[in-house]
């Protein structure tokens, strides 16, 4: 997997810089197989980048690369010889990776960028609002569209006209489903970015606090809104609690006792005892007592937490501040805050909020901004007869999922075009057949038109898509080393990595025929003793066991008043391996060094193991690395045989710069 990860970033890296080529200026050829210049200097440059001030373009550089890269065009041609690159398997990983690489040709660059902008900007604000909400579906009828605007404006009036918003919204309470409105007068407490949906969260960051809005439209109606409170991002708290529990149905004596319990708990905190040790013995709230009361990290709009909690740990002033006992629905508490975690920076979040953006419903934004654009760059036109007259086919076997074609119809009325390509009813009618749903939809008009617009977009962006490559060198480029990359890949796992690795009998007898490659010289088992003095050394000599069973002992007793006395290693040492051996005869029993980097040095030579041949158990991952390469230059002189290689030295010569 590793491999395939590196192989993939290998081939994938952007390049900057392109030169434009003739197409004819042709590189070399494998079995008629053209390799532009272009080709070549854009995947020369990526990988040579780090030369370009020094070797980049030399003739030693351009002949190595030129050799590297008829290797690789080599194998992935072999590759597609053998079909690999028709097998389902490739195809969808190939169709995954370009339809990632395409995504951003298919956005607003511009657009997405002010989205993520716009995201963090955000973040740096708490809000509080509170909403009326006339629940009216997105797909309703007109005459139901307009009745709920209707009692939106009403209400937007009156709470502008300075009602009391918690009253008006109970007022409306019985057009909307959200209990919000009767239990809490519409109040949605705080919120940020990302919580609430976008024309919601736009409209309330707008607005200045205790200004009424709206009435803003969302898929679940119309909402009007007063924001009640704006506040700087709290932070990301880190902290730790102690609870005593209340929360079993404890009679008056046992809840008398809990609190006792935690006065004793603080009382102990004031005379310093350690939290996390008080936390641990006495904490009733198990999983976070193992952890000292450590808490998950959170912020203060974080709803899995009692809010009493929240509040306590953000009213604490610094790290390591404890609170008083207080009551939460669950018991008595005391919260310690460990670490209060200020906003990153934009440069820390951008990658976060590019992928929360690209989720969210806003990055439509971007998709439309995109489609705007390659609508007129390609000049898309749409026929209004053709559209309207499609109209008439609209009935309520679409609300089913069960709409077909009339088979009285011809369908052959042009609906729009877009470069020289035309789209026609029939294609629209074939779309409608595999999209329609079964009860997605209360108006059928609305389910067609709805449809008809998703049918425009993704065939405006299926064309875009259809063009990338034509319009972008990079691009083309870059999906061409994704599909040679996965084919490289997918060719040498199957010939080289997987085939090395499950052929035993090959390891073996490739060992066998190599024996001669894997040699240990002489080795010794050795403990070394790096001591303060003489005298240290001697005690460790005068009291090891002969079996060094009491080596560890010895640490703790020698060591027990001075830290520095002495520390040791053992390990299995090559000949030449260690520099201190290097000193000293190799023979059993003791040796010293007496000055060795400022330490008295006692060596015990356990054992000393004669040179042999390494058994292949001992070397097994080095043999298959080695048998790897084995195979894969057996490959190469057999594909170079299969295939003929034609470089045109002159095109080469004349890349040369230095």
């Amino acid at each position: 997997m590793l491999k395939k990860t590196l192989l993939l970033f290998i081939v994938s890296a952007a390049i900057n810089n392109i030169f434009a080529q003739k197409p004819e200026e042709i590189v070399f050829t494998v079995d008629g197989e053209n390799v532009t210049v272009e080709e070549f200097k854009y995947i020369y440059e990526k990988n040579n980048s780090i030369n370009k001030d020094e070797n980049l373009y030399s003739k030693t550089s351009l002949d190595e690369y030129l050799d590297l890269y008829t290797k690789f065009k080599l194998k992935v041609h072999e590759a597609k010889s053998l079909g690999l690159d028709t097998t389902e398997k490739f195809k969808r990983e190939f169709e995954t990776y370009r339809n990632q690489l395409a995504q951003p040709y298919l956005h607003d660059k511009e657009v997405s960028e002010k989205l993520v902008e716009e995201a963090y900007e955000r973040m740096k604000w708490e809000l509080r609002a509170s909403h009326i909400l006339i629940d009216v579906a997105e797909d309703a009828y007109p005459s139901d569209t307009m009745k709920a605007y209707n009692l939106a404006m009403e209400a937007y009036n009156r709470a502008k006209a300075g009602e009391d918003f918690a009253k008006v919204a109970g007022d409306f309470a019985q057009y909307t489903k959200d209990p919000t409105l009767k239990e809490r007068g519409g109040d949605l407490g705080y919120f940020t970015v990302f919580n609430m949906i976008y024309p919601f969260e736009n409209a309330c960051y707008n607005a200045k606090v205790n200004e009424v809005v709206g009435p803003v439209r969302t898929r679940f109606g119309y909402h009007v809104i007063k924001l009640t409170d704006k506040r700087p991002y709290q932070g990301e708290m880190t902290a730790a609690h102690i609870m005593i529990r209340t929360d079993l149905g404890t009679e008056e004596e046992q809840e008398v006792m809990a609190k006792n319990k935690i006065d004793s708990i603080y009382n102990r905190l004031l005379k310093g005892e350690k939290f996390e040790d008080l936390a641990r013995t006495e904490s009733q709230h198990y999983t976070s007592a193992q952890q000292g009361g450590r808490l998950r990290p959170f912020n203060a709009l974080a709803t899995w937490l009692p809010t009493e909690i929240i509040d306590e740990a953000y009213a604490l002033k610094e790290d390591g501040d404890f609170s008083k006992p207080f009551k939460t629905e669950y018991g008595w508490h005391i919260v310690k805050r460990l670490h209060l975690e200020p906003l990153k920076s934009y440069d820390d979040m951008k990658e976060f909020l590019k992928k929360r953006v690209e989720r969210d419903t806003r990055s439509q934004r971007s998709t439309k901004a995109a489609l705007r654009r390659i609508k007129e760059e390609n000049r898309f036109k749409e026929y209004k007869k053709g559209i309207n007259a499609f109209k008439t086919e609209y009935d309520t076997l679409l609300l089913d999922g069960n709409w077909v074609p009339n088979p009285e119809v011809d369908y052959n009325r042009k609906m729009f075009m877009i470069g020289k390509s035309k789209f026609y009813q029939y294609d629209f009618a074939k779309y409608l057949e595999a999209n329609q749903k079964k009860n997605q939809f209360k108006n059928a008009a609305y389910a067609a038109d709805y449809l008809y617009d998703k049918f425009v977009e993704e065939t405006v962006f299926n064309y875009e898509d259809s063009r990338l490559e034509l319009k972008y060198p990079e691009f083309k480029n870059i999906v061409r080393e994704y599909y040679e990359g996965i084919l490289l890949f997918e060719i040498t796992d199957n010939e080289v990595w997987t085939k090395a690795m499950k052929d035993t009998v090959g390891q073996r007898e490739f060992y066998n025929n190599n024996v001669n490659n894997y040699q240990w010289k002489k080795r010794a088992d050795v403990l070394i003793f790096y001591c303060q003095d003489k005298t240290v050394a001697d005690k460790i000599k005068a009291e090891l066991a002969a079996d060094n069973s009491n080596v560890n002992e010895l640490v703790k007793t020698l060591n027990a008043n001075n830290s520095m006395a002495f520390s040791y290693t053992k390990d299995l040492y090559e000949e030449g391996q260690e520099e201190l051996l290097n000193e000293v005869d190799w023979k059993q029993g003791f040796a010293v060094v007496p000055d060795y980097k400022g330490r008295y040095v006692l060596i015990k030579f356990n054992e000393i193991l004669p040179a042999r041949a390494k058994k292949l158990r001992e070397i097994k991952g080095l043999v298959i690395a080695d048998y790897q390469d084995y195979l894969e230059k057996n490959w190469l002189a057999k594909l170079k045989q299969k295939y003929k290689v034609v470089v045109n030295q002159s095109v080469v010569d004349s890349m040369v710069k230095s």
